[in-house]
């Protein structure tokens, strides 16, 4: 039975997020211009068998003060100690990934699984340079598509919405810094310390953190399996919500639950 839409709303505490369904802790984190909406096929479905809690995260948010891979991983740190969870099923989307990956790396204790799916810390490419002073309509929508491989899916509200934020220059310059750590924060020393089952799902067509990379991932950590779904771009969970969500819970019943 679908959730309502109250079911899936903020909460309007010191950590935004949804929080929905009781047991293991599964903990989505989105990415750069991702939403905790985002992973809402995910959540709804799960919910029924897990705790799936989406959380937003402070990117662009001037109270933050730290937007870095380290800063926003200990945020998701500092919400688990808040939220007395000894840990949890990390997965994450593109930026989302990679704090996924440092937190499994550095903070192995909050750590039960790992799910990546076009995740950065090891190669993206970045927005840390050719943003224009002003950016058009068009500059961002060329943007915006490149997450996707069917272009059906770019909605005019996620280009309006990405229009509206960067407008602000003080949005500018917290891209570019987050984009600049994490080309820096390269975790390829560190994938041998990532102990837990881990789950990779890419998209073959995906432009942004290719396929490669997917397989350097694979190569270099233990215990994993990769799932690859065709014609689909950065953001499985956005072009194919359905079967992300299968491969998803299949992973979880296996070897999690």
């Amino acid at each position: 039975m679908p959730l309502s839409n109250a079911s899936l709303e903020l909460t309007d505490d010191k950590y935004p997020r949804i929080d929905l369904g009781s047991g293991i802790p599964i903990l989505l984190l989105h990415g750069m211009f991702g939403k905790p909406d985002n992973w809402d096929h995910a959540l709804e479905h799960l919910s029924e068998k897990y705790r799936v809690i989406t959380l937003e995260l402070p990117i662009f948010d001037s109270s933050w003060r730290d937007p870095t891979v380290e800063g926003l991983s200990r945020y998701v740190a500092d919400f688990m100690e808040w939220a007395e969870l000894d840990g949890a099923v990390m997965v994450g989307n593109s930026l989302g990934g990679h704090i996924a990956l440092y937190l499994a790396c550095f903070y192995p204790e909050l750590t039960r699984g790992l799910v990546l799916t076009g995740s950065s810390g090891l190669f993206e490419r970045g927005y840390e340079q050719g943003i224009p002073t002003s950016p058009n309509r068009d500059w961002i929508y060329d943007r915006v598509a490149e997450i996707f491989y069917d272009k059906s899916n770019i909605r005019p509200e996620i280009v309006d919405e990405v229009d509206e934020f960067l407008k602000s220059r003080r949005n500018k310059f917290r891209l570019v810094k987050v984009a600049k750590s994490a080309k820096r924060t390269h975790m390829g020393e560190h994938l041998s310390k990532i102990e837990v089952p881990t789950l990779l799902v890419w998209g073959r067509e995906d432009t942004i953190t290719p396929l490669d990379v997917a397989h350097e991932f694979r190569d270099n950590i233990v215990d994993r399996e990769l799932v690859i779904y065709e014609e689909c771009g950065h953001a499985p969970m956005l072009e194919y919500p359905e079967k992300f969500t299968e491969s998803l819970l299949d992973f979880l019943d296996r070897r999690i639950g």
